[in-house]
């Protein structure tokens, strides 16, 4: 199954990023990655994975070693999202991992919104003025 598919109809004009393939650094694939591709076909999600600014689908796991001392790396990590929200990306962040908490690259994104005024209020406890 595609990623993007009729499903996506609408998508492929609101999101011109959808009509080229995603810049990916991994080509290896593999079951539990194909099966991702169908649950976000099948769901109408999007993966931010190589197509917003900040992500060309660089590796997220940096793990273990092997015993020649090369470094393991892969992609097992993405973001999906619905197309409405795929259309407010701005960008994408991916930090290395802090090898002492985990082996995996911390991933953000960030979205534009539109200009809102929040009123202030100020909580306590059982009470907001």
């Amino acid at each position: 199954m595609c990623e993007v598919t009729d499903a996506h109809a609408s998508a492929l004009v609101d999101c011109p990023a959808l009509q080229h393939p995603r810049r990916c650094e991994y080509f290896e694939k593999i079951a539990a990655g194909k099966m991702l591709v169908n649950i976000a076909a099948a769901f109408e999600l999007i993966f931010t994975t190589g197509r917003v600014i900040g992500d060309v689908g660089q590796a997220t796991y940096v793990g273990y070693r092997t015993v020649n001392d090369d470094a393991r790396s892969s992609r097992p990590d993405h973001v999906l999202l619905t197309p409405e929200l795929f259309q407010c990306v701005q960008r994408s962040e991916i930090k290395n991992p802090d090898v002492q908490n985990s082996d995996h690259c911390e991933l953000s994104v960030f979205f534009r919104v539109k200009s809102f005024t929040a009123s202030c209020r100020t909580c306590g406890l059982g009470s907001c003025s």
